[in-house]
């Protein structure tokens, strides 16, 4: 015996013996001068199988479009899924970077201030010591204690010139040693 012809084998064998079985019986009714009941039966039931592998034909092709179509929907639908989530990404990326800016603008303007609070504290404390009053000599006072006093404000006063002149990150690094 043969192997099948194709990978339809029960359809197409199933068609094949339908049309040999009425191609005998044709063969038959012609050796007898006419057409008996039973190519009429043969002929009605190859006819009846034929529509009905048509049937299912038409029906299996229905299908597979309707599958292709599932198919095509679902691609586009992914498709533009993955495109919104690449756009949500780009914006999460975008404002990620957007806060690190806004975290390192306040962490400088936080060290600015703590800069000024000590500079303001500096100044006050200068501003403290210029308000107390100078000693006048007295009676009591000696020269060695009017040259000793006198020595004191001038370092003090070269001190404030010197913490003037300089620039406001100096100050603070200079404190904070």
């Amino acid at each position: 015996r043969r192997p099948p012809r194709s990978t339809l084998f029960p359809y197409t064998t199933l068609f094949r013996s339908a049309v040999a079985a009425s191609r005998r019986v044709a063969v038959g009714a012609r050796s007898t001068g006419g057409q008996t009941d039973e190519l009429r039966r043969v002929r009605a039931e190859s006819a009846k199988t034929e529509r009905a592998l048509q049937e299912k034909l038409r029906q299996a092709k229905k299908e597979a479009k309707t599958v292709e179509r599932r198919e095509a929907d679902l691609a586009r639908r992914l498709k533009e899924r993955e495109h919104r989530i690449s756009q949500h990404e780009a914006t999460i990326r975008q404002q990620q970077k957007d806060l690190r800016e806004i975290q390192l603008k306040s962490l400088k303007q936080s060290k600015e201030i703590q800069q000024l609070k000590q500079e303001n504290g500096r100044l006050s404390a200068l501003a403290e010591r210029a308000k107390t009053p100078v000693r006048t000599r007295g009676a009591a006072d000696s020269p060695q204690a009017v040259e000793k006093q006198l020595g004191a404000m001038r370092r003090e006063m070269s001190a404030l010139r010197d913490e003037l002149a300089r620039p406001r990150g100096a100050g603070a690094s200079a404190a904070e040693k």
